[in-house]
């Protein structure tokens, strides 16, 4: 029956073992199957993922829809307007008068309305736009020529729309544009700068594309810089001008809106000439120079550039403008000169100062290398289409010096020779003299307001990186401590485990040599008494022996005697 139990029993045994093997081989296959399947899985996200990125940088690659002018498909209704005809017949030359406060033009479309560009006549003020039950302010900043996203501003095109003019406004040009990218020569405004890598302060509207001819090019469409054009005129008493200019420097990269003075164009042949006839006017030498300081203070330019001290051609407005920024440049960091404009904009102190053909400090700037943002066309020949803009002021003496004629055309700046807009000096700098003068940068010793954001922000990345860095230490020094106060926590625990057990081993000790103590001072005791009575045991045998000797002694003596006596 033993035997047989045992058997039975290893026979089960054996089964186990087969049954475990078995589990463990099933195991192994499912997860291999599972990491196959898993991977294949991973292997179809990556694809996923690049054909999908591929899909989106093919999307990128892809031009943009382009919006299509859909004026003339629009019902354009208006209401308060004088000669309306003129909202839409693709003129600037004239222009729609609001006769009543509260003008209204309703465009209505069957193809929706992606966006809208408003060209006023002259001075604009704020407007409303209406869209159904959207309503919107526009017209903060006044610009002449004023693109609308209407996707932007109301989330979604529209099919009906109401612009409301109050007060008095002119209109010159409404177009309307379907959904997409409006072409290139549509305006779209920024406000003019908060602060000014680089401003350019003229005399007249058109001086920037001439005298100053590949600075806005380079500068602006470029490089990219923050350009602020300051003009000294205010041309709005010419109706045409303040949209060739606004044009022109469309044409030739400018972003952000112009600045016009509040100076009337007046011609003059020398500096005293200039400030007798705006004295006469009511305008101040001063005010010139306060003006200028405003300008400083409020755009806060890295680099400002202005006109010849001589007036290039003596132009007397010339001139003063450049006399004005010299006056305005030595005073523009004192808050105690002209302390209106430094209340409101603080104190500036501009780091570089050129002026045009200057005597000191020269530099020769390179206008004719090809620029990528413009196609491959140097920057002169870029200003040269932006001075195509200034039609009123072809018939000048500055067009055939801007473009030559006959069979000598001017193609490159470096065929300039009088008046050339490559030659300007550094009137003043607080960074130091140029080094670079045969190929002049104006920007040289000077951080632009953009690459100092851009250091800044690297360096509070950097901050970051290394808080965290540091805060990760931290917390791994944290983390190594409360491991290491755990691991102490436990050797105390453990030591006092042990001094526990030593104690409870030296109390059973105790207790052992005290049960060892006593038996063996019960036997001891046993033995004295074992001993005593023995010792007594004996004494009274030897006793009774001793007795029954004398007393059979006796009774032998007796029997003696008896027998003694009976014989």
């Amino acid at each position: 029956m033993s035997n047989c139990k045992k058997a039975t029993k290893e026979k089960s045994t054996r089964l186990i073992v087969a049954f475990l093997a078995f589990l463990m081989i099933v195991s192994t296959v499912v997860s291999m199957n599972v990491f196959t399947v898993a991977k294949a899985a991973d292997d179809d996200i990556s694809i996923s993922s690049a054909d999908t990125a591929d899909s989106k940088a093919a999307e990128d690659d892809e031009p943009a829809e382009l919006a299509e002018d859909i004026t003339k498909s629009c019902e354009i209704d208006s209401s308060g307007f004088n000669n309306a005809r003129y909202l839409t017949d693709t003129s600037i030359e004239k222009y729609a008068s609001s006769s009543s406060d509260g003008a209204t033009v309703t465009i209505k479309s069957d193809v929706p309305i992606g966006s809208l560009y408003i060209v006023f006549g002259k001075k604009a003020g704020e407007w409303i736009f209406s869209a159904g039950n959207i309503q919107k302010m526009c017209g903060k900043y006044g610009f002449l020529h004023e693109f609308v996203d209407v996707v932007e501003l109301t989330g979604e095109h529209q099919t009906e729309i109401t612009l409301t003019f109050p007060g008095k406004h002119t209109i010159a040009e409404i177009t309307v544009f379907s959904g997409g990218k409006v072409p290139d020569n549509v305006e779209r405004w920024e406000p003019p700068c908060e602060k000014a890598d680089l401003l350019l302060l003229t005399a007249h509207s058109d001086d920037e594309h001439l005298f100053f001819a590949g600075i806005l090019p380079y500068y602006a469409g470029e490089l990219g810089y923050e350009v602020q054009v300051v003009c000294m005129s205010d041309h709005s008493y010419e109706y045409i001008r303040p949209h060739e200019m606004l044009e022109g420097l469309w044409v030739a990269g400018v972003r952000n809106y112009p600045v016009s003075g509040y100076f009337p164009d007046i011609y003059s042949e020398s500096l005293t000439e200039a400030m007798s006839k705006f004295s006469a006017k009511g305008y101040s030498t001063d005010s010139f120079v306060e003006f200028v300081v405003q300008m400083l203070r409020r755009f806060r330019p890295k680099v400002v550039v202005s006109h010849d001290l001589k007036g290039e051609y003596g132009h007397g407005t010339h001139m003063l403008t450049a006399y004005a920024l010299t006056e305005a440049v030595a005073v523009s960091a004192d808050a105690e000169k002209y302390p209106d404009s430094a209340e409101e904009y603080g104190v500036w102190d501009v780091p570089k100062t050129y002026l045009h053909l200057y005597g000191e400090g020269k530099i020769t700037m390179i206008w004719d290398k090809p620029l990528s943002a413009f196609g491959g066309k140097t920057a002169f020949a870029v200003s040269q289409d932006a001075f195509r803009c200034h039609k009123s002021q072809h018939w000048t003496w500055f067009y055939g010096w801007m473009y030559g004629s006959g069979n000598n055309k001017i193609k490159e700046a470096s065929q300039i020779k009088k008046h050339s807009p490559m030659y300007f000096g550094l009137y003043r700098t607080t960074v130091g003299m140029d080094q670079n003068t045969d190929d002049g940068d104006f920007f040289e010793n000077i951080k632009t307001y953009g690459e100092e954001k851009a250091e800044e922000e690297a360096a509070a990345r950097e901050a970051l990186a290394r808080l965290e860095s540091e805060r990760a230490e931290r917390e791994a020094a944290e983390s190594e401590s409360r491991r290491l106060e755990s691991e102490r926590a436990a050797a105390e625990s453990e030591s006092r485990r042990l001094e526990s057990e030593r104690a409870a081993a030296e109390s059973e000790s105790r207790r052992l040599e005290s049960e060892q103590t006593e038996p063996d001072e019960g036997k001891s005791a046993s033995g004295k008494q074992g001993v005593i009575i023995a010792i007594t045991i004996s004494a009274a045998t030897a006793i009774m022996c001793g007795a029954v000797a004398i007393n059979t002694n006796a009774q032998n003596k007796k029997r003696k005697r008896f027998n003694k006596y009976k014989r």
